[in-house]
């Protein structure tokens, strides 16, 4: 009995990793690509909705694509009056595994059969050594070892097809009689037992998979089964909202709405059983002839419900206009703060949301933008420094840039440790030089911000040691700032980018600019001070911002190159 138990055990744990590991495969074979394909289609709520359904459909995870829709909508590449199409079709998406189980793996034709074979071509196509080939076998043997899998549970399920007396009694169960409020509560105590079991296995796909095969052994009924998998829809979308506590009110609000559409689907489902189930059962009675075709009839059934509950839930909130009202809604009930100025958390990267690691890559190119715009913003007291002559409003300003650079240093840092969490997985080559990329672009970065500082204090000293500027110095001095500003801009469209769109042409000759006028304006000073005209306190003072303002152009032009992968 206990080796019994232990076979179905290993059996169950063997399934869910073939679902696991075809499911991250396919992401990673993906790579890039799905996440262009589902930040770009969103502006169309047709297009939304097909990518959604499609990508599930082939990744074999509604809760991947939710958690990557999250992540988006966190990072601000999509908006919630987009994000919830492509949340609603991927809904429909996942019921794709309810006839992949119930036609190749428990029809007439089971792909169990030939569950060795496929794993072992998956282990020949691992051999090849070419980029992207380990992904592609790692989903094969994947999908392999699922079927392998549902093959050992459907054989080592007791047989109760033997016994009449035990038939008898899952029918009578299973097809709950009396007044339509017991049926009601019978039905609600299979939907919270079909979530809790959804929320364990961390996979609506598995919990849907295994209630299909409990329904074609005839361990459960199909009443049971169907309320089962209403609280597995309902389960599916705790991934999601455990990945958005740490991300930010709009992630918060997409997650929010995928449990609104489900629960709002599972209520109107939940009083519309006792009446649809007794239907479905005669029509099977009357058009089978034994327990075995009545089974296999059941689980087309069952997928075909699945499918059919999730297009009408669609339906009705598309007609009724209920996305739009929960949208509001939800906008209400969780209202964007304004954040203080004196503190900083990081904005789009968020741990819970690195379930798929390459995924990850995008928040951190939001939070670069990020960077990017505090660097712009503590460069923008420097020429009110410079004209300011007020000496408590110029260290008023030198304060504002010492803050911004404390929090350039933490965003390296945090930034750094987040890319290692992503490098540590398995990630494509492509991705990890990705990595490498952000990583020293973050790093030229602080350093930008270390020198924004610097200019600013010399200049803050300036004024305090009464180095003074003729006009004619402090207007070059102003112009060339702005040729500076000029390049910081252009960094942060870059930045923006995909690192391929990134025009380094325009960014170098931005810097040859740059070097241009810091040799005319130096060799101008010395004239001046050859004449006279200069102090020698106040011509170092000049040279020495002229000079870093020189050096502060370099690391701008390195942030840019280092992100198109042309500087390490």
């Amino acid at each position: 009995m206990l080796f019994s138990i232990l076979n179905l055990f290993g059996a169950f744990a063997l399934f869910i990793y073939g679902m696991k590991v075809m499911s991250d495969a396919v992401q990673r074979v993906a790579g890039s690509r799905l996440r262009n394909i589902l930040s770009a289609v969103a502006s169309n709520r047709f297009s939304a909705m097909t990518t959604g359904f499609l990508v599930t459909a082939l990744i074999q995870s509604s809760s991947a694509v939710t958690v990557m829709v999250v992540s988006f909508v966190n990072a601000g590449m999509l908006a919630l009056n987009e994000a919830v199409f492509l949340i609603m079709g991927a809904n429909i998406g996942t019921t794709m595994t309810a006839w992949l189980v119930g036609l190749l793996g428990l029809g007439q034709f089971s792909f169990s059969s030939i569950a060795l074979p496929i794993i072992g071509f998956g282990l020949v196509l691992m051999a090849y050594k070419r980029e992207g080939m380990k992904a592609v076998s790692e989903s094969i043997i994947g999908f392999g070892l699922l079927f392998l899998g549902l093959s050992l549970l459907k054989d080592g399920l007791p047989r109760i097809h033997e016994s009449e007396e035990v038939i008898a009694f899952l029918k009578e169960f299973g097809n709950p009689t009396g007044n339509y409020f017991r049926s009601l509560w019978s039905y609600f105590v299979f939907i919270l037992t079909g979530l809790t079991f959804t929320v364990l296995l961390q996979s609506s796909s598995v919990a849907t998979a295994f209630t299909l095969l409990l329904l074609s052994q005839g361990w459960i009924s199909l009443p049971f089964a169907m309320a089962l998998v209403i609280g597995e829809n309902i389960g599916t979308t705790v991934t999601a909202n455990l990945a958005a506590v740490v991300a930010n009110v709009h992630g918060k609000r997409a997650a929010r709405f995928h449990l609104l559409f489900n629960v709002i689907g599972a209520t109107w489902m939940l009083f519309l059983l006792p009446v649809f189930v007794p239907l479905v059962t005669a029509i099977a009675e009357g058009a089978t002839t034994s327990i075995h075709q009545e089974n296999i009839f059941y689980t087309l059934s069952l997928a075909a419900f699945h499918t059919a509950f999730n297009v009408v839930n669609t339906l009705i909130f598309l007609v009724t206009g209920l996305h739009q009202r929960s949208i509001l809604w939800l906008n209400r009930l969780m209202p964007s703060k304004v954040e203080g100025d004196e503190e900083y958390h990081l904005e789009f990267l968020s741990a819970s949301l690195m379930g798929t690691s390459e995924l990850s890559i995008v928040e951190v190119r939001r939070e670069l933008i990020q960077f990017g715009k505090h660097a712009q913003r503590a460069y923008s007291f420097l020429p009110k420094i410079l004209l300011e002559a007020d000496d408590k409003a110029q260290q008023q300003y030198l304060e504002q840039i010492e803050r911004i650079e404390r929090i350039s240093d933490k965003m390296e840092l945090d930034i750094a440790n987040y890319l290692g969490k992503i490098s540590a997985s398995d990630i494509s080559p492509e991705a990890s030089q990705r990595i490498r990329n952000m990583l020293s672009a973050s790093n030229y970065m602080e350093r930008v911000c270390d020198l924004i500082l610097k200019i600013g204090i010399f200049m803050v000293r300036r004024k305090q040691e009464k180095a003074y500027f003729p006009p004619d110095l402090r207007r070059s001095l102003t112009e060339y700032m702005q040729l500076v500003q000029a390049a910081m801009d252009l960094m942060l469209q870059g930045i923006a980018k995909d690192p391929s769109q990134i025009d380094l042409k325009a960014v170098h000759e931005r810097e040859n600019a740059i070097d241009e006028r810091f040799e005319l304006l130096k060799k101008s000073y010395l004239r001046d001070m050859e004449r006279k005209r200069l102090k020698v306190q106040s011509g170092l003072y000049y040279h020495d911002l002229i000079n870093e303002l020189e050096r502060l152009g370099d690391h701008i032009e390195n942030v840019s190159e280092a992100l198109a992968g042309a500087k390490g």
